[in-house]
């Protein structure tokens, strides 16, 4: 079975995010990418062949990558005060793989950090801001990769672009 998808290549995993295709397995007649997380790169994943496009994805290009950032200009502070209803909001969308949700929530931890000290200043907890932070991280992996920056120098690209 023909895949558009190569063994080295950087991908994208709907739950993972950033991986990357070891090899190709064969198990009971079926094909299998074999990938490993680059956050959890002791977690090695099966990704059936015929079914890859569904579970990982292209890492994205510079004009789509900056079209997230655009969007994510875009997106108002929305700030929920009920503390169930806003995590659960939060935990869909960062469960949904979808990099426009993972952009969203980034943006919402830009404003929070944004009015830190004002007063309009945004109160969250603990759980918001691992959600919020795992979203981004997410997020700034494939933006590396997209436009070959170091992770940790993201932020200041970021701001720059």
């Amino acid at each position: 079975m023909q895949s558009e998808f190569q063994i080295g290549e950087a991908v994208i995993h709907r739950r993972e995010g950033l991986s990357f295709i070891d090899s190709i397995v064969t198990i009971s007649d079926n094909q299998y990418f074999l990938v490993h997380s680059k956050r959890q790169s002791n977690e090695t994943f099966y990704v059936p062949i015929e079914r890859a496009e569904g579970i990982i994805r292209k890492v994205m290009s510079e004009k789509d990558a900056d079209q997230v950032l655009r969007y994510m200009k875009s997106v108002d502070n929305e700030y929920n005060s009920v503390t169930k209803q806003r995590r659960d909001a939060y935990k869909k969308r960062l469960s949904s793989g979808e990099t426009l949700d993972f952009a969203y929530l980034t943006a919402q931890l830009l404003h929070h950090d944004k009015l830190l000290g004002t007063k309009d200043e945004i109160h969250l907890g603990p759980v918001d801001f691992d959600l919020l932070n795992k979203a981004k991280e997410l997020l700034f992996d494939e933006f590396s990769i997209t436009y070959k920056v170091e992770t940790d120098k993201m932020d200041d690209f970021i701001k720059n672009r």
